[in-house]
Formats: C-alpha cells, sequence, structure tokens
C-alpha cells in the first residue's frame, strides 16, 4: 500500500529585492509624469483665469446698458515684486459730478459715490498673471451702446480706441490676450510667439 503525504500548499511572498525593484520603477515613471501634469494643470488655471477675466468684462458692458450708468473696471497691482499679485474691480459710479473711483486692494475701497459691482484677487504664486499691454489699467462702458471710454472720470467720457489686457504663466512661454475694441466688443486671441493654439491676434 502506498502510503499518503500530506502535502502542505506553500505561499511564496515577495522578495524585498523583487519590492525595491518595484519601489524603483514606480517611482521612476512618477517622476517622469508629474512635470507633465503640472504644466498640463498650469495651463487649465491659465485659460480658467482669462475666460474669467473676459467674461467679467463682457458682463461690465451689459451692466452699463442695463443699469443706465457709466460702469467702469480697474486692474491693479497689490504687490510690488514679482511674482505679482494682480486685482481688478467693477464698480458704478452713482453721480456724474465727480470722478468717483474704486481700488482693489484686499477689499475694494472706493470713494463716496462708488458702488464696487464685482472684484477679484490673482495670486501670481499660482503661476497666472495679468498685465496690461496698453498705457491704461483700466477702462469704462458708457450706458447707451456700450461703447468703451477710459476710466478716468465720469462726467469726462473720452473714447478709448482698445484696451489689450495679457494673461500669462510666470515663465512668459503660455501667453492669451484679450482684445476690447471701441464698440466695447471682447476678442480673445494667443499673441505672436505664445505656445498656445487660440486665433492669432
Amino acid at each position: 500500500m502506498f502510503q499518503r503525504r500530506n502535502r502542505q500548499s506553500v505561499t511564496r511572498g515577495f522578495s524585498l529585492v523583487e519590492l525595491l525593484v518595484v519601489v524603483a520603477v514606480v517611482g521612476t515613471v512618477l517622476a517622469l509624469a508629474l512635470p507633465a501634469m503640472k504644466e498640463v494643470l498650469d495651463i487649465r488655471r491659465l485659460r480658467a483665469i482669462h475666460a474669467q477675466v473676459a467674461t467679467d468684462m463682457s458682463w461690465a458692458r451689459s451692466e452699463a446698458m442695463t443699469r443706465r450708468a457709466h460702469v467702469r473696471m480697474k486692474f491693479n497691482r497689490l504687490s510690488n515684486t514679482p511674482p505679482y499679485d494682480t486685482c481688478y474691480v467693477i464698480w458704478i459710479s452713482d453721480t456724474l459730478d465727480l470722478p468717483r473711483q474704486c481700488e482693489c486692494l484686499p477689499t475694494p475701497t472706493c470713494q463716496p459715490g462708488a458702488t464696487p459691482l464685482r472684484m477679484q484677487n490673482f495670486t501670481a504664486g499660482g503661476g497666472v498673471m495679468l498685465r496690461s499691454v496698453t498705457v491704461a489699467n483700466g477702462f469704462g462702458f458708457e450706458p447707451t451702446l456700450g461703447l468703451l471710454i477710459s476710466a478716468q472720470s465720469d462726467l469726462v467720457t473720452s473714447d478709448m480706441a482698445i484696451f489689450v489686457m495679457d494673461t500669462f504663466l510666470t515663465n512668459n512661454a503660455r501667453r492669451l490676450r484679450i482684445q476690447l475694441n471701441q464698440s466695447g466688443r471682447v476678442t480673445v486671441c494667443s499673441p505672436s510667439g505664445t505656445t498656445l493654439r487660440e486665433r492669432p491676434c
């Protein structure tokens, strides 16, 4: 007669060398993928901020025509050293006798008679910056047709030919542009030298 032997199943684990090889491979893959992921996220953030600024410009124009009042928009730097923190404020002036201004500091600061409608702060530490390409750092819309005007005064509504604002990453390789023409229409494009694919300016 044959004797039956009890065979116990032996489960074999991973050796230390095998685990170290897997950890090294995963670490290498992550090291290669993370910079590309950061760039994708930076471009997404750039496009989102750019779209928000363009939308707020269009909104300010529609508010001017809806409220039948001059609506202004002004951009400011919150810091004087790079990377620059930027903000903007949209406001309406209650009177026409004197210029009424608002500043977007950490909280909006307005002269009496000016009422802030919307304010936005952008921290450059996030990698996205705003810069006015034109001389002016602000503009307004007149109430009848929503035409572009200078932001200096509610009484003196001098026409502006164009207002141009760039949104860009701090490394300056990726850049988008917003142009406001004299009729107050917003157009979005990419200036020459940028690597983003948008309609060229």
